[in-house]
């Protein structure tokens, strides 16, 4: 774990984040070049870019359709390389391009021809063989117009915003640990500060384990059990909370909230190895997934 610049304090484990002062971090920009994708990658980059940008795959295929291309993206340095790793894991070649004003790259690029596009010009070749003079002249009148919808203007950067990265590049969204800081900021109770603590740490190490190359934004799978311990997080963060209400004669309650909180501390602690074998060889990937998930529904289920 790593010290935080501003109090010292020990940032949440796997991330750059610190509750005590809420300081991360700086985000900064960075362009990638991204070049050598085979055609069989194509569609698990788009996969990859697609939940980042918030353009659909269907848009962004012509530009990775050229073999060249960049991504301009806003995040911490974790983050950024996160973002290299999940390009390189999908056959990539990357390398940092230099960051200019200068607006994107652009390509043509000629779109199917349309209906309305052939009949203009079966028109125009008819009119020139039956010898009418006219038809010809409508279709070459209509036939810019066809062409103009035919080419489309491909942007060649794709930009990934600071949002997107600290919502999906992260071991955990940084909107969760940022609710964490505001929470802990207001406690008084020392039990509920530990309590939070310790259940953050092993659930940021689980998501970093399932995040790692960014494949859990690639594969469904993934994300569902990702989203199972963004709720648990959420869980945790409502239980601590509620002890921080208790009056001071309510201690049995706070007791048994605090007891909770352990029971999801022990589980979390007990899935981080689990979640490290997500990123071994074989078989051992699918196992590990399936007991992480088994071991998260059972903290929702208790809940």
């Amino acid at each position: 774990m790593s010290a935080c610049a501003g109090c010292g304090a020990l940032a949440v484990r796997r991330t750059s984040f610190c509750l005590d002062c809420g300081a991360d971090a700086a985000p900064g920009s960075r362009r990638l070049e991204v070049t050598g994708l085979a055609a069989g990658d194509q569609g698990r980059i788009a996969a990859l870019l697609a939940a980042l940008s918030g353009r659909s795959t269907e848009q962004l295929a012509p530009a990775l359709g050229q073999g060249r291309f960049e991504v301009d993206v806003e995040g911490t340095p974790a983050e950024v390389d996160a973002l290299e790793g999940a390009l390189g894991a999908v056959g990539a070649t990357i390398r940092q391009a230099p960051q200019s004003a200068a607006a994107p790259p652009v390509r043509l690029r000629l779109r199917p021809v349309g209906l309305k596009l052939a009949t203009a010009v079966a028109a125009g070749v008819a009119g020139l063989m039956l010898g009418a003079p006219m038809v010809p002249w409508v279709a070459l009148a209509a036939l810019p117009v066809f062409t103009l919808r035919a080419v489309q203007l491909v942007s060649l950067r794709i930009l990934v915003s600071r949002e997107a990265a600290g919502r999906s590049l992260g071991a955990l969204p940084v909107e969760l640990l940022r609710e964490g800081h505001l929470l802990q900021r207001g406690l008084t109770d020392r039990g509920a500060i530990g309590a939070l603590r310790r259940c953050l740490d092993p659930a940021a190490e689980i998501g970093a384990s399932l995040r790692q190359k960014g494949r859990h934004l690639e594969d469904a799978e993934r994300r569902r059990v990702d989203a199972q311990l963004h709720q648990v997080v959420q869980q945790v963060l409502r239980l601590v909370m509620s002890v921080q209400r208790l009056q001071a004669n309510q201690q049995t309650v706070r007791a048994d909230i605090l007891a909770k909180l352990s029971e999801v501390e022990r589980t979390l602690e007990t899935l981080t190895p689990e979640a490290a074998r997500l990123d071994q060889g074989g078989d051992a990937p699918a196992r590990a997934l399936v007991a992480v998930k088994r071991g998260l529904t059972e903290l929702l289920t208790r809940a």
